[in-house]
């Protein structure tokens, strides 16, 4: 391998790892945003209407989808950077 393929590899890695990070930083902010919403209504005795109990249901299930998503990238990532 020479240096520029070894150069250009090392890029796209860096490429993958920041994207990567960037989705887990939104993955994150996602879930701290759930947890929070549900602990301020416990902590406030406010109970969850029919509107908010479906709009945090449709929230926990894209968050579960979007995780999944992350979980499988993550590991082709691996994958990939062990077959190279």
């Amino acid at each position: 391998m020479t240096d520029e393929n070894k150069k250009t590899d090392k890029q796209i890695v860096k490429s993958e790892l920041i994207e990567l990070y960037d989705e887990f930083v939104y993955l994150n902010e996602v879930c701290c945003f759930l947890l929070d919403a549900g602990s301020v209504m416990r902590i406030n005795d406010q109970l969850f209407d029919k509107r908010s109990v479906g709009g945090y249901r449709q929230c926990s299930e894209a968050l579960k989808g979007r995780l999944a998503d992350f979980k499988a990238k993550l590991k082709l990532t691996c994958v990939d950077d062990v077959v190279s």
